[in-house]
């Protein structure tokens, strides 16, 4: 966002004359658009950054919601009405969407201890797919039952004991074996449950772009504000 300037083309006392004839209408106009700005912010960020929730992994520029708190987040206010000290409070992020710097600047996750990265494997498809990938819930959640769990000298879940294969793609894939009456030779998988994939690394790309909505708007409400102090200073 550019620093904006108000170029006033005439002598010292003119000048002072009509901060003084015209301070509380200055003021008002400043505050107008400061007001609009803090309005404009949340309702311009919801719509144009988020989208509504689809199965699968975030796709596009736009954020899906899923438990929407992030998008609930996004507000403004003002502060310091009828003061020539006017301000705008913008906000995205907070207690219940502590992500939002992620979302903002986007990230690239590495695990700290362990050699891989556990990610949770999200069903794209319907009802099949998501009883052969139960690790998460529609909405995104990772079910306590699919955390491996270490008993005895080997891992297992709720859906039975843990092994790692590597996918036709080349990852490597955790999941919980079909064992007994649960292997399913002609099923999708033979029975088995996808839970996770392993990754050294995960990159998170931002998308929230909140800062970029920022300046739009600051940069279109301040034009305003100049050519409204313009017409009235030099009337």
């Amino acid at each position: 966002m550019a620093d904006k300037y108000l170029d006033f083309f005439s002598n010292e006392e003119e000048f002072r004359k009509a901060l003084e004839r015209d301070a509380g209408l200055l003021i008002s106009i400043a505050e107008r658009g400061i007001t609009n700005i803090a309005e404009r912010f949340p309702t311009e960020l919801k719509r144009e950054h988020f989208t509504g929730y689809y199965n699968g992994n975030t796709r596009g520029d736009k954020l899906r919601i899923r438990k929407g708190h992030l998008r609930q987040s996004a507000g403004g206010h003002v502060i310091s009405r009828g003061t020539p000290n006017v301000r705008a409070v913008l906000r995205v992020g907070g207690r219940f969407a502590f992500y939002a710097r992620t979302q903002e600047y986007g990230l690239i996750s590495k695990p700290r201890s362990a050699k891989y990265l556990r990610i949770p494997i999200y069903p794209e498809g319907g009802k099949g797919q998501q009883a052969d990938r139960p690790a998460l819930t529609p909405t995104g959640r990772l079910r306590s039952k699919a955390i491996p769990r270490r008993v005895g000298g080997r891992w297992v879940t709720g859906y039975g004991p843990t092994s790692v294969i590597r996918s036709k793609k080349g990852n490597l894939l955790v999941i919980a074996r079909a064992v007994g009456n649960q292997r399913k030779p002609r099923a999708r998988y033979g029975g088995n449950k996808l839970l996770f994939v392993l990754k050294k690394s995960v990159r998170i790309k931002p998308r929230l772009n909140a800062g970029e909505r920022v300046s739009k708007i600051a940069d279109q409400e301040l034009d305003k504000i100049e050519a409204r102090f313009t017409r009235v200073l030099t009337r």
